[in-house]
């Protein structure tokens, strides 16, 4: 994983597995804030609401920015946790991960809850189809005509794409760009055009 750029999973998938009889029904999503994470753990527990337990862990953001886990009634530590360790092993990001048990009569003690919610979710996460996802920075600039040739190579060279524009007596363009990308295209902008052309970044 580098500074501009995380890997999560392309789209939701479920998984179930047994263990002495108890049913564990894994479901990953993709998503994008807490708010999405909550909602999404919500909807599972709806859909399973007979279910014994509905345990999770999520982790938002780029680098581990927000992380949350919750055994909801399993003694502790023994199926939240082992759920988030399965994300952190897999090294994704912005990924919530239910995994529902249906009680089956047997105990499995605290060695066999962890295995058994930990395994499910990372075969889950090994099914799953990986993607990386790079940070962007927007970029606004005002140039002339004369030094748009310049500017539209530079976006070229460092993969840049345009958003919006704006042709009038000069040119606006707001530009998309990898983040580790645009510190460079910002500098090359003010070089190629004597400082007359000064990028920012738009927040």
């Amino acid at each position: 994983m580098s500074e501009d750029s995380y890997k999560t999973i392309r789209e939701s998938l479920t998984l179930e597995m047994k263990e002495k009889g108890s049913r564990f029904i894994c479901c990953a999503s993709p998503v994008k804030s807490r708010a999405e994470a909550e909602a999404m753990i919500a909807s599972i527990k709806k859909k399973y609401h007979d279910a014994t337990h509905n345990c999770f862990a999520y982790c938002i953001g780029h680098g581990i920015d927000l992380t949350r886990f919750d055994d909801d009634g399993e003694p502790a530590g023994t199926a939240g946790k082992p759920i988030l360790n399965a994300i952190l092993s897999q090294e994704l990001r912005n990924i919530a991960v239910v995994v529902t048990r249906y009680f089956g009569g047997t105990k499995l003690g605290v060695g066999g809850l962890i295995r058994a919610y930990g395994g499910v979710a990372l075969a889950t996460l090994e099914n799953a189809t990986i993607e990386t996802v790079y940070i962007q920075d927007k970029i606004k600039l005002n140039c002339s005509y004369h030094q748009l040739k310049a500017i539209l190579s530079l976006v070229e060279k460092y993969s840049g794409q345009i958003v919006e524009s704006d042709y009038g007596e000069s040119v606006w363009l707001i530009l998309q760009m990898r983040k580790n990308f645009s510190t460079l295209f910002i500098r090359c902008a003010i070089d190629a055009t004597a400082g007359q052309v000064q990028p920012s970044v738009v927040t």
